[in-house]
């Protein structure tokens, strides 16, 4: 499967409308809910074509300036933000290049495979590392950028399982053979966690930080929140999350891959909410993964209903006989109406969790129609007591 072409593409006019911009981050094919999705995707998707030893500083400042115009036209499309000194023209230029294709030695192969990705040919990067993987059989470089490759194709969402665990196998011959870095392991990785397999994740980042003798960098802890994420476990995601980002960073893709990981913590191993502990562990969480957001619209657009909800689970809301209410107010001359409403009231998290049949269904209406409980818990409501219950 090819990567899309969206996430390769910076074919802009000068002067873009709303309607490019969308175009530009794959609005259409995708429907507009995705915009925010797919924002982060293709900005983590160029933020992966760069290494940590750099073979090609041209190559480098080319994905560092894609960095810059997808942030800038994020800004423009989500804040109205224009970035006057954008100069489209030029990109368009610089990306209509033609890199090298042809590797004439195994020293020239980090080279060329990080301008091909740099000029947006994925595809022609990974037919070139296969080739080089055939053509230098059992070589460690060979190896290690034909598992970069096929990592990078995995987050964009273009490559098999059969693809990443080909990868995964061609990270460890490359770890065997004596290519022990922070980026083999991090890559390695981060297949294990495309292929569900967080727990393989996690060991993979332990056998690094050992194995160097160095302390974690950002991007692994971030990884690390996203392996605890899937495992359900949203205390030790957001422990991974401040030793990621605790210093700061400016790097927006960072930021976008952490909150992404803490939405998903949230999801997997908070919602729906079931206590009010669970409720205040759910708020530091989000309160966290909103100062990660920070700077990057389409990650602040993306926690913000949860934050709503973090506010809205603890409002009450009155549950009782509405007509009971109404007799008691007259008859006590409303005296007796506060102490009324706070004892047939619950908190929202639990209108929603304990279902219609134990609250007035226009509250429940009120809480899970009128509100925010229901964007936040879309594909959640199985895990409803209520909901099991009704489907058998």
């Amino acid at each position: 499967m090819e990567v899309a072409p969206w996430l390769e593409s910076f074919d802009l006019p000068a002067q873009p409308q709303p309607t490019d911009l969308r175009a530009f981050f794959g609005v259409p094919p995708d429907p507009e809910d995705k915009l925010d999705e797919n924002i982060s995707k293709k900005r983590r998707h160029w933020r992966s074509k760069t290494r940590e030893k750099v073979s090609s500083e041209a190559a480098k400042r080319k994905v560092d300036q894609a960095l810059r115009i997808i942030a800038a036209l994020e800004q423009q499309l989500k804040r109205g933000v224009i970035d006057e000194e954008l100069d489209l023209q030029r990109l368009r230029e610089e990306f209509s290049a033609e890199p090298e294709t042809k590797v004439g030695d195994l020293g020239d192969l980090w080279r060329i495979l990080e301008e091909l990705l740099a000029s947006g040919r994925i595809d022609e990067a990974l037919r070139v590392a296969n080739d080089a993987r055939k053509r230098f059989k059992g070589a460690a470089q060979a190896e290690a950028a034909f598992g970069w490759l096929a990592m990078i194709s995995s987050r964009s969402g273009s490559a098999s399982d059969v693809l990443r665990k080909e990868g995964v196998a061609a990270l460890e011959a490359a770890i065997a053979a004596g290519e022990t870095n922070a980026d083999t392991y991090t890559w390695k990785a981060v297949l294990q966690l495309d292929l569900n397999q967080p727990q393989e994740a996690l060991a993979t980042l332990e056998e690094a930080e050992r194995v160097l003798k160095a302390p974690p960098g950002p991007w692994m802890h971030s990884h690390c929140c996203e392996a605890h994420a899937a495992l359900g476990e949203p205390e030790k995601a957001l422990e991974e999350a401040k030793r990621a980002l605790g210093d700061g960073t400016e790097d927006l893709a960072l930021r976008s891959n952490t909150v992404t990981a803490l939405i998903n913590a949230a999801r997997v191993g908070l919602l729906p909410l079931s206590s009010d502990e669970q409720l205040h562990r759910y708020q530091d969480l989000v309160e966290w993964a909103a100062w990660c957001a920070k700077g990057a619209p389409e990650a602040e657009d993306r926690v913000r209903p949860y934050r709503l909800w973090a506010v809205e689970a603890e409002s009450r809301a009155y549950t009782g006989r509405v007509e009971v209410r109404s007799i008691v107010a007259v008859a006590s001359g409303f005296l007796l109406l506060p102490i009324l409403n706070r004892m047939r009231s619950k908190p929202h998290w639990q209108v929603l969790y304990d279902g219609p049949g134990t609250a007035n269904g226009e509250m429940f209406e009120v809480v899970f129609e009128g509100g925010i409980a229901k964007l936040v818990h879309h594909e959640l409501m199985d895990k409803l007591p209520w909901v099991k219950e009704a489907s058998g």
